[in-house]
């Protein structure tokens, strides 16, 4: 059989981690990698964090980058895209981030990144409430005033 690993931050940091979550991973992880004939990772780094966490010869370690083939590259402008994007109230071009609010997905950053894009007027200037505010995304203070008190979903 096979696994893939795509990071090992709840070895990394677990502080990250409620203890019994990074405890879980650990033991579930490494119960993989030793009954795995082939080990997956995406990258250089998480193949040499295999090495050092588990031990695992890097030369058992393929690693397969994400990507899409190229069927799967937008359609521009299509009827589709046009009625999500009105549905949310966007227009092109703007930012789209998906996955948690974890302080590690350095979303403070991005938050930043989309006000300096905003002032220049190149995002869309409109927001869903779908997302908490980005105060509780990180310690790091970031300005929610205006219309960046949300994320664009």
């Amino acid at each position: 059989g096979a696994v893939f690993v795509h990071d090992l931050s709840f070895r990394a940091h677990p502080d990250y981690f409620p203890r019994t979550v990074a405890w879980y991973m650990r033991w579930l992880t490494g119960l993989a990698i030793r009954q795995a004939r082939l080990v997956l990772t995406v990258s250089e780094f998480s193949r040499r964090e295999l090495h050092r966490f588990y031990r695992v010869d890097p030369a058992r370690v393929t690693i397969a980058p994400p990507a899409v083939g190229t069927e799967f590259q937008p359609a521009a402008g299509s009827a589709a895209d046009r009625a999500t994007l009105a549905r949310y109230g966007l227009e092109p071009p703007y930012i789209l981030a998906l996955g948690n609010i974890h302080p590690r997905k350095n979303l403070a950053r991005l938050l930043a990144a989309y006000q300096a894009l905003r002032a220049e007027g190149k995002v869309a200037r409109r927001t869903t409430d779908q997302v908490k505010r980005p105060r509780s995304i990180t310690d790091q203070p970031v300005d929610a005033s205006g219309p960046v008190r949300r994320s664009v979903i």
